[in-house]
């Protein structure tokens, strides 16, 4: 059996120099995915779908509470009337009514958030490990997958956190200055469509660079065993050198599609009639989604083993249950 699964995972893709642009990386996902089309199936309805369903349940909130509770600028002109205020109500009113809805929106973000930080890790570590068998050679069932979690947990969880950290350092940075030139704007010539240009452009970019080195770390952390949290992202810098060009390749190749889907779900999804159709349009999507999502872990692994490649270092599987060997410079296939 180990032997037909070995020779099976043989027929997978073609050899790696190291040298790979973002169509050969994207290209090879693809052949990877077909070889072991029912592992990937069951990692994306059983891990990464409810991954995804998560993080658009927080962007939602997220949003919500921006609308409702960031400070507004001050509006240029006359400003309108402001609505009349509500009538009162007596301190047990307040109690029953204001302070209990927002306690179970915090509750409701907290435990996305966890759920999703958990989801996460297991998505990053599930996708990891398969390329990774993928690039020894090997097939492996959904069953092994589960089997190498355990071992990448505490890894990930603290790589993670520092991604996080980082992920809400580069929001925070981006809303300030937002809020700062709209503000400027609406009491001086600059017109809001710069502004608007100048933000997404200034956000666009620190975007790219988080997201490109966490998901390096997040290599790191899964194939060289030992490394993680700030190490590892030490480690992702230093392999990024000379792979920033593709970096930006594969973000702009999966950034539109998750983008564009994104947009989509929060847009119309809460625009539908019925209530049915709202939860079958939302479903389809965030499969979509989550499709994508997918793949673009899958290249994110494939991107750091070629950056391995690229410095002439081994990569290691050892660690993995089921994995005695080291994968060196094999290829992906013969």
């Amino acid at each position: 059996m180990e032997q037909e699964k070995q020779q099976q995972g043989e027929k997978i893709g073609a050899r790696d120099d190291g040298k790979w642009g973002p169509c050969e990386i994207i290209k090879k996902t693809f052949e990877i995915y077909r070889g072991q089309t029912c592992t990937f199936t069951w990692i994306q309805f059983v891990i990464v779908f409810p991954c995804t369903i998560f993080w658009l349940l927080n962007q939602y909130l997220t949003r919500k509470w921006i609308h409702d509770y960031w400070p507004q600028p001050p509006c240029p002109g006359p400003c309108p009337t402001p609505p009349p205020p509500p009538p009162p109500y007596s301190d047990n009113d307040s109690c029953e009514k204001f302070f209990p809805c927002e306690w179970k929106a915090m509750i409701a973000f907290v435990a996305l958030l966890v759920l999703g930080f958990i989801y996460w890790i297991n998505v990053v570590g599930a996708l990891f490990y398969a390329v990774g068998q993928a690039y020894a050679g090997k097939t492996i069932c959904f069953k092994d997958v589960i089997a190498a979690l355990p071992c990448l947990w505490k890894g990930l969880a603290a790589t993670g956190l520092w991604g996080y950290f980082f992920s809400l350092l580069t929001g925070l940075v981006v809303s300030l200055l937002g809020y700062l030139l709209y503000t400027f704007a609406s009491v001086s010539f600059l017109p809001v469509p710069i502004v608007c240009l100048i933000t997404f452009s200034i956000g666009w970019v620190l975007f790219f660079f988080t997201t490109t080195v966490i998901q390096m770390a997040n290599g790191v952390t899964v194939f060289e065993d030992g490394t993680c949290g700030l190490q590892a992202f030490c480690k992702a810098l230093e392999l990024l050198k000379c792979k920033w060009c593709v970096a930006l390749g594969l973000t702009i190749v999966f950034f539109i599609p998750e983008g564009v889907l994104t947009v989509i779900v929060h847009a119309f999804t809460w625009a539908c009639a019925g209530v049915w159709a709202r939860y079958l349009f939302f479903g389809v999507l965030a499969n979509l989604l989550s499709v994508v999502l997918q793949l673009n872990v899958m290249a994110s692994a494939l991107f750091y083993l070629s950056a391995k490649q690229d410095k002439k270092e081994f990569i290691s599987i050892a660690h993995f249950p089921c994995s005695q060997s080291e994968a060196g410079y094999q290829p992906i296939g013969v």
